[in-house]
């Protein structure tokens, strides 16, 4: 029974020491939101705790070469607080470590898809999704010179999507969705896009 305890001590002590190891390596990488309890946990259990059970097993080895069993009770009862406490905080961890493992997956997932979809990194971050037709000179926010894009894979979670069709007859912009297009517009300052690159009037 005590070769038993001793190694179940054992386990428990490398099943923690990972746990925390890996809990501190996806602290340095993510967040530091229970960082506090952590330090806690490793002052609290490493040194103390550890220790404390130690010395528990040293007097039971102690009593035991005596042929006293006084104390077996309060020893079952804090083996079983001990290994609760171990229970919680190794699920505490894994479920932090499988959040984190399943985020980063997810990410990596929609990267690799996206530019098999030919949507690039220009694409994700436009929210406003401005598409200009008919005149050259226009183009869309946030892309290179000469830069068509794919305006039909996007989503814009902003605005939507806006189409400009420029009328080269009357040499204006007409312009869908007009509401929302007059709020985006100080944003942005089209105005002065439009006047520097195409020298148009907007009405």
């Amino acid at each position: 029974m005590f070769l038993f305890l001793i190694m179940f001590r054992c386990v428990f002590v490398l099943c923690l020491f990972f746990c925390l190891c890996c809990r501190w390596v996806f602290l340095c990488f993510v967040d530091c939101s229970f960082v506090f309890f952590y330090l806690f946990v490793c002052f609290f259990l490493f040194f103390v705790m550890f220790l404390f059970f130690n010395l528990w097993f040293f007097l039971l080895y102690c009593l035991d070469l005596f042929c006293i069993d006084f104390c077996g009770f309060c020893f079952v009862r804090f083996v079983l607080l001990y290994v609760l406490f171990c229970l919680i905080l190794c699920f505490r961890v894994s479920f932090v470590l499988i959040c984190f493992f399943l985020f980063f997956g997810l990410v990596f997932s929609l990267f690799f898809c996206s530019y098999a979809l030919c949507i690039f990194e220009r694409e994700c971050f436009d929210l406003f999704g401005f598409v200009f037709c008919g005149n050259d000179c226009l183009h869309r926010f946030y892309v290179d010179w000469f830069f068509v894009g794919f305006f039909l894979c996007k989503l814009y979670p902003l605005f939507g999507l806006f189409v400009l069709n420029f009328c080269m007859l009357v040499e204006e912009i007409i312009v869908y969705a007009t509401c929302c297009f007059v709020l985006v517009f100080p944003i942005l300052h089209l105005f002065n896009l439009i006047y520097d690159n195409a020298d148009l009037n907007i009405n």
